[in-house]
């Protein structure tokens, strides 16, 4: 998860993002500048222009607290210069947050192995009481399939002892014999 935060908070991300909403805002005063020119032109009244500019400013600055609370709620799965931007021009808080959700599983999903490794539960041993039920030959083929190698286990109890040394891992899957568990009856 670090790694892909810090590629997503990188000054070429910043710069990317920057540069894109920097033009939005420079179309914004170029239309602004254009509208005023052209009220100015028809003969509209230039206070009122100036009022009309102002409330709408108001109006803009106001929603944009809520976006801004947004981009610090998605930058820290996100990064920072993404959601700037997304809410920026876009600004629909609820389809950002929706992005991140996917965005999140996508990299939950993705953990490399060495991540995995530190997240393995403890090692377990198997109990012999469980075992003793159970055939000489699927003792050995559960054996064989733990890596044990069986030649010079002879007895059913050595079998049992062998398998019971060997560390297991609660959760991990095993292709050993069928313990006799009944598919459910629906």
């Amino acid at each position: 998860m670090n790694n892909i935060l810090a590629q997503l908070n990188s000054a070429p991300m910043y710069a990317i993002c920057g540069g894109i909403i920097a033009f939005v805002a420079a179309v914004c005063v170029v239309f602004l500048v254009r509208s005023y020119r052209a009220g100015l032109a028809i003969g509209m009244d230039p206070a009122r222009m100036k009022r009309a500019i102002t409330s709408s400013a108001t109006f803009s600055v106001l929603p944009s607290v809520g976006i801004l609370l947004g981009v610090i709620a998605l930058s820290g799965s996100l990064g920072t210069p993404w959601p700037w931007l997304r809410l920026s021009v876009i600004g629909a808080l609820h389809y950002e947050t929706q992005v991140a959700q996917a965005a999140a599983e996508q990299e939950y999903n993705d953990t490399p192995a060495e991540e995995n490794a530190a997240e393995k539960p403890a090692a377990a041993h198997l109990v012999p009481e469980d075992l003793a039920d159970m055939t000489v030959a699927n003792l050995k083929k559960m054996a064989a399939d733990m890596g044990i190698d069986t030649k010079a286990l002879k007895t059913k109890d050595a079998l049992i002892q062998a398998i019971c040394a060997e560390e297991v891992y609660p959760g991990e899957p095993m292709d050993g014999p069928d313990l006799g568990a009944e598919a459910p009856v629906v």
